[in-house]
């Protein structure tokens, strides 16, 4: 249902109501009553508040490339939260929300319950390391939470607010595209990847036709298609010798 049609619902109502309480002051009360006068007052007092009521949400209502724009970055807490399109729960540290990439041949491990400098191979999967890169930049452990959040959308990959597809092959486009930021505040926002396929995680996306989920058809085109997959195969992903 769009805004126009939404609104006329509202002012009909509106007009029903206050036809059906001048016809019942006209029988309670007489006809000696001036109901015109009332009734008319009543109705735009009516349309008043409808149009107040849409105009609210005009303006909280943020557009999808208002981020990328200005290059900021608006994230909601529902989105944070969401396991839309096969993306990690802001608060969810499985085993499926492991970040491949964390601490990859060369890097720098740091073992906090022994205080021991570790090989990156042996590093420790379970929250009790840091870990650093070569060029000394901190490595998560789990993958982004904030995959398609960062431009206010919300917690479902909708008609409206589509999402980045999961596929690794699919992904190495959509990475490319954003000029091989992960974080690029583009159309295609939060490049990055979704929960590990594996057992116990097949990836479903149970799709309803209306509802969801959708996404994007391919890097840089404004349609979109039901979401095939919801996880990202467990391998590390490589381009220019940055890992995703």
């Amino acid at each position: 249902m769009t805004a126009v049609t939404t609104l006329a619902e509202c002012w009909l109502k509106a007009l029903l109501t206050l036809v059906a309480l001048a016809l019942s002051a006209n029988v309670i009360v007489g006809p000696s009553v001036r109901w015109r006068p009332v009734f008319v007052s009543g109705l735009l007092v009516a349309i008043v508040i409808c149009e107040y009521y849409y105009l609210f949400f005009a303006i909280v209502k943020v557009p999808t490339d208002w981020a990328s724009r200005r290059g900021a970055s608006i994230e909601r807490w529902d989105c944070l939260q969401s396991t839309k399109g096969g993306k990690r729960a802001d608060s969810s540290g499985s085993s499926f929300d492991i970040n491949p990439c964390f601490c990859p041949f060369g890097a720098f491990c740091k073992n906090l319950t022994s205080g021991e400098w570790v090989d990156p191979s042996v590093c420790p999967k379970d929250g009790t390391a840091l870990c650093w890169d070569i060029n000394h930049t901190p490595v998560n452990l789990y993958i982004k939470s904030t995959r398609d959040c960062t431009a206010a959308q919300g917690p479902s990959c909708s008609l409206a607010a589509p999402c980045t597809p999961c596929g690794l092959d699919t992904l190495e486009g959509y990475i490319k595209a954003s000029g091989g930021d992960a974080n690029s505040n583009n159309a295609t926002d939060g490049v990055s990847r979704c929960r590990s396929c594996g057992a116990g995680n097949s990836g479903a996306c149970n799709f309803v036709i209306g509802e969801g989920p959708y996404c994007w058809k391919e890097p840089g085109s404004r349609e979109v298609e039901p979401c095939s997959v919801c996880c990202t195969e467990p391998e590390a992903l490589y381009l220019n010798g940055t890992c995703y």
